[in-house]
């Protein structure tokens, strides 16, 4: 049975479409719309990134923000970023959480204000439409400078303190794997798109 495709846009993604979606029964993909905006922000960033330092892309950030990094390292200089702010502890999240996560940050880089290369977009397709899960830990590590900045150190795939980066396998969702069936809060704060499975 061929289940159906939501369009991410980078404008209209509701909470059900988010939720059909991380509880693969629908699939994702991104229009063609979202993807153009994708790649004239990458384009703009790294034209941006040529002519003048950019925080956190072409310098160090916190205490080494004033510290440029060389044009032969950039990419390095990304990864390494991302693993540096990676953290969190504790029980895994549940797989379909973890895919919601990832479904918001894909409609997040179609609307084209990251920078990010759409490029990004067939890995992280694949793995939410083939049903995989990034392991996120439910808590976040103690504060850090970049929590002032709104971006904070925090766990998942959404954010810059995803184990994601830190060379993290997708994962097959097993029985094993921690599945959502009831939310930690009481039922009557439950979002008005979850829905919990019998």
């Amino acid at each position: 049975m061929t289940r159906p495709v939501v369009q991410l846009d980078g404008r209209t993604l509701g909470c059900g479409q988010v939720r059909d979606i991380a509880w693969g029964t629908a699939d994702a993909t991104v229009t063609s719309d979202g993807r153009e905006r994708a790649r004239a922000a990458a384009r703009v960033a790294a034209e941006v990134a040529a002519r003048s330092p950019v925080y956190g892309r072409t310098t160090g950030v916190g205490a080494n923000r004033d510290q440029a990094v060389s044009p032969a390292d950039v990419e390095g200089h990304g990864l390494r970023l991302l693993r540096s702010h990676a953290g969190g502890g504790g029980p895994l999240i549940a797989a379909e959480l973890s895919r919601a996560m990832l479904v918001v940050r894909v409609n997040q880089i179609a609307a084209g204000g990251s920078g990010v290369d759409p490029g990004i977009f067939g890995p992280l397709l694949a793995g939410i439409n083939d049903g995989l899960a990034v392991p996120v830990p439910r808590w976040r590590k103690p504060r850090c400078a970049c929590s002032a900045s709104g971006t904070g150190c925090r766990p998942g795939p959404s954010s810059p303190g995803s184990r994601w980066p830190q060379r993290t396998r997708w994962r097959c969702c097993p029985a094993t794997q921690p599945q959502l069936a009831r939310p930690p809060w009481p039922a009557a704060t439950w979002p008005n798109w979850y829905e919990p499975r019998s």
